[in-house]
């Protein structure tokens, strides 16, 4: 069987760019996006550009996001297109927003990260940010020592909580933007004693019973527990159902004092997920939809905005090293004007 991986970017560690990743490997599948860069694009065994990607040769695809909509665009009426699953992983992401009339003429099936988000999208499937088989292992319980926070927002709170455990002597790691900036593997949670961070993250953590602080930027409701579990399952272990705010006084201080093991509901894993998941579809014949054209150009748009945000950011990082040059500010500069629309429409 050959499966495509789709989402708008793939550079980061990103929740999005993480899940494209895994499907990627679980499969052995070729991946496409319109922006691809490092640090994630040394880890795609076959990646390649939109522009050469024809869809009747592949038998399913995981959509994220809006890149398979230009490349659906291409087809012509009565030819073959693959098994579609399209994935949502917020319920409030921008880059979430399709209409339903689209995904119901193209989305074989809508998978979604969290309960909260199958109800937001319309949607009965959820994955539930299972973890892979990796993070699954046998874990012995030991006394806080080693504290791992997982974050890219980083309120202040957390930063503050991280300094005045280290006072207290115990060990920390920071992995996020910034940071530690890495993809989580599971030797980094086998060093931990416990974890604080949110999201797809909690999946991680729980698949080995590593307790989990739950704080991030909606705040949260520190250690897990069987008291708390469902409803924050719920949110996708997003710190969103309570928005409790804590000082880093108070994180840290809950996170030595509660500190504790307990014994989670059994965890998915993703793998099993995404095996059922393709063989429950097949290709089948395309049909144009009225509006396929208006949203395919959407997304190409969206997409080059998303190749000229991700352009610049590179550029300034690189006012800040040693691979800057002016000749090169100058160059990149004079390329974006010359495919302005202020630059178009004078030559006009």
């Amino acid at each position: 069987m050959r499966v495509l991986v789709l989402n708008d970017f793939l550079a980061d560690w990103t929740g999005s760019e993480v899940v494209a990743l895994e499907v990627a490997e679980h499969f052995g599948a070729t991946t496409s996006s319109f922006w691809c860069a490092e640090p994630a694009k040394s880890s795609l065994a076959d990646w390649r550009p939109l522009a050469e990607i024809d869809l009747t040769e592949f038998d399913f695809v995981w959509a994220q996001q809006h890149a398979v909509f230009p490349l659906l665009d291409k087809l012509t009426p009565g030819s073959s297109r693959p098994a579609i699953a399209w994935a949502s992983l917020s319920p409030y992401e921008p880059m979430d927003n399709v209409p339903p009339s689209i995904l119901g003429a193209y989305a074989d099936e809508v998978v979604c990260n969290s309960r909260e988000t199958a109800e937001a999208r319309g949607a009965d499937t959820v994955f539930a940010n299972a973890a892979p088989n990796p993070f699954h292992f046998e874990r012995a319980e030991r006394s806080l020592r080693n504290v791992l926070f997982v974050s890219n927002r980083q309120p202040a709170e957390l930063l503050e909580a991280e300094q005045l455990l280290r006072a207290r002597g115990l060990k920390t790691r920071f992995i996020g933007k910034g940071r530690e900036c890495k993809r989580l593997e599971p030797s980094d949670l086998e060093w931990a004693d416990c974890v604080v961070t949110i999201g797809k993250t909690v999946r991680y953590a729980l698949a080995s019973r590593l307790p989990v602080f739950l704080y991030d930027r909606f705040g949260g409701d520190g250690y897990l527990t069987a008291d708390n579990y469902a409803l924050n399952e719920a949110h996708n272990f997003s710190g969103r159902p309570a928005l409790r705010k804590l000082t880093g006084t108070e994180i840290a201080d809950e996170i030595v004092r509660n500190h504790a093991y307990w014994t989670p509901p059994p965890q998915p894993r993703f793998g099993d997920f995404l095996d059922a998941l393709a063989a429950r579809h097949s290709k089948r014949a395309f049909v144009r939809h009225p509006d396929l054209a208006g949203i395919a150009a959407m997304s190409s748009a969206i997409g080059g905005w998303i190749s000229e945000a991700h352009g610049w950011k590179a550029t300034a990082g690189d006012l800040l090293t040693a691979n800057f040059s002016w000749a090169t500010l100058r160059g990149f500069v004079w390329q974006k004007f010359r495919r302005s629309r202020l630059f178009r429409s004078g030559a006009q």
